[in-house]
């Protein structure tokens, strides 16, 4: 394909350049296709600035398909993702395409503020005001709050706000389509842009001199990032200016923390990346932990080979990675779960709830999980919309109650009646066929399209064959409880499932069919072949950068420091997660009826 010619302009610190990428090139040199195997693709980026848990950095980035043809030359943002890539030494990186990126205001840059409790009035929102005599320091400000970079006064007086100012300049304003504002915040903020409020948040409505926060914000609640789109149209050429309020919950309340970034983007740029579906939104997986680098793939494609769009699973292909000239080594570019022509495709709900994704989270959600660990956390529709978000809970609440109530099992009034039965038998295979740690504690997504029942989609087996070490056996099922600080927990919605008769009689007689169709050691070992075949040519590579001895999972107290097999090589490491696989083969065999 021949990407358009894209423009991206990039601002760090005052500094800025532009990008103009050069037309398609011709195959690049040391490109290996291999014909036993897909072969591999290739992704080049440069980034300005560190790249962040939030938000994204603005990049350029190549994606050239295994032949040396380009797929992709232009914009892009790039930013860590999942809680591994603040802990692994390789990180994982969520990837979207634009039209055009900006970070023109960094987390931690420097504002002038007033921390003495005096009333500036309101001159003070708009750009030709004199701050001159206001302190300067970098963000995040605050006091009482761990990680700040600048300390202010915690009020001697009854005050309790405290004002901030800081200039920004867009270099692309006539390709900016959005404008998003990053705000960390506790308590209470109101956001000036230009001198016109864009945001109030956690403060009533009203002047706002002297004003307590509504409500008293936690310290997680605190630190965490919000979201606030902006009109574009309030920029102006050159500096534009940003002035925030704080407000405390009470003079007496004892910490204060801010932060704000702004992102300025261009359109999405949805491409057809390696036949995988045009979209703009990409993941790029180290596979860190997995240490044979294609239990995640492997998974996927199973899942997939099992039927038609209720058996979705998200497409992946084997590619290295350069990141700012540094060899990265061996990842997967793929899809990112969500809904989408050429992912999830759901259906636009005739009624608020028909359709949606959700997943588990064990720190943060939109409702409390009464049937697993944690929360629901709402992934589609992500646009914070309170008739939204009350349908999609009021369905989980009435699952969950199925789940829990005197009838689980009664196909009309149970929790088959809220889950698609097939899904969930197939689900629950692929988990166990890995015996994936995770996957019902956390690996746990569920959706739903247009008022039907709810299907599984697989998500993260990095932790299975054979991992947590706790003893690299392919024995036993996976665990229907789980650890918070020592007491084992319930997981009822796979405890209850396991107890329904018809779960159970369609689990042994699905698992009968697999067997002899999509299941045997022949179908896996050709599935695995194409896969060593791609990867063989970077292997070495891939071990240089990361030695095999070097790779540990982090201490946790549970299972001790280290949760991965000892192994001494790829080979060594290829041959023991066959033998898993194979062993659990044989082991389900036996005890598929015991499930």
């Amino acid at each position: 394909m021949t990407p358009a010619r894209l423009l991206v302009v990039l601002a760090l610190s005052g500094c800025s350049r532009v990008v103009t990428p050069d037309e398609p090139a011709t195959p690049e040199s040391g490109v290996v296709v291999d014909p036993a195997g897909e072969g591999l693709c290739r992704v080049e980026a440069t980034c300005w600035g560190s790249i962040l848990d939030e938000p994204k950095a603005p990049c350029s980035v190549t994606v050239t398909d295994p032949s040396g043809l380009v797929q992709y030359d232009g914009p892009a943002g790039f930013e860590l993702r999942g809680r591994s890539s603040l802990t692994f030494d390789k990180s994982q990186y969520a990837v979207e395409l634009r039209a055009a990126t900006e970070l023109p205001l960094w987390p931690g840059s420097s504002w002038r503020y007033l921390d003495d409790g005096s009333d500036p009035g309101t001159l003070w929102r708009s750009p030709g005001f004199d701050d001159g005599a206001w302190k300067l320091g970098h963000a995040p400000l605050g006091f009482g709050d761990a990680h700040l970079a600048t300390t202010v006064r915690s009020g001697d007086g009854p005050s309790v706000t405290t004002y901030a100012r800081t200039s920004f300049v867009v270099q692309a304003r006539a390709a900016v389509t959005k404008v998003q504002l990053g705000l960390m915040r506790d308590d209470g903020a109101a956001l000036y842009l230009n001198g016109v409020e864009v945001a109030r948040d956690n403060l009533p409505a009203g002047a706002l001199y002297d004003t307590p926060a509504t409500t008293e914000v936690s310290d997680l609640e605190g630190s965490t990032w919000r979201e606030v789109e902006v009109d574009p149209a309030l920029l102006v050429d050159g500096e534009n200016l940003l002035a925030v309020e704080l407000h405390r919950i009470s003079s007496d309340d004892p910490d204060l923390r801010f932060d704000l970034y702004v992102e300025a983007t261009g359109d999405d740029v949805d491409v057809d990346l390696l036949g995988m579906g045009a979209d703009a939104d990409w993941i790029l997986n180290g596979q860190y932990v997995d240490r044979v680098l294609f239990r995640n793939r492997l998974m996927y494609d199973v899942f997939q080979s099992l039927g038609g769009k209720d058996r979705y699973a998200t497409e992946t292909r084997f590619c290295t990675l350069s990141l700012d000239g540094e060899e990265l080594g061996i990842y997967t570019l793929g899809e990112k779960l969500e809904r989408g022509d050429d992912r999830l495709d759901l259906g636009s709900a005739d009624l608020p709830g028909d359709s949606f994704l959700v997943e588990i989270d064990d720190r943060e959600g939109f409702l409390e999980n009464r049937v697993g660990q944690g929360f629901w956390k709402l992934e589609y529709p992500d646009d914070g919309d309170p008739e939204e978000e009350a349908a999609v809970a009021a369905h989980l609440q009435g699952f969950e109650e199925a789940v829990l109530g005197p009838d689980a099992a009664d196909p009309d009034l149970g929790m088959f009646a809220w889950l698609d039965l097939d899904s969930a038998v197939d689900w629950v295979l692929v988990q166990e066929l890995a015996r994936n740690h995770d996957a019902y504690r956390l690996s746990v997504e569920l959706w739903r399209d247009e008022g039907g029942r709810m299907y599984f989609a697989p998500w993260d087996f990095d932790l299975s064959m054979g991992y947590p070490a706790t003893d690299c056996g392919a024995e036993g099922w996976v665990g229907r409880t789980y650890l918070q600080d020592g007491v084992s927990v319930d997981l009822p919605f796979v405890q209850v499932m396991a107890t329904v008769p018809a779960f159970r009689e369609r689990l042994v007689e699905r698992w009968r069919e697999l067997r002899v169709e999509l299941l045997t050691r022949d179908v896996l070992e050709g599935r695995l072949a194409g896969y060593d075949a791609t990867l063989a040519p970077a292997l070495d590579a891939n071990a240089a950068r990361w030695p095999i001895g070097d790779i540990r999972f982090p201490t946790d107290a549970n299972y001790g420091p280290d949760l991965l097999c000892p192994v001494d090589d790829y080979a060594d490491e290829h041959a023991r997660t066959l033998d898993f696989l194979w062993a659990r083969l044989t082991w389900m065999d036996t005890w598929i009826d015991q499930f």
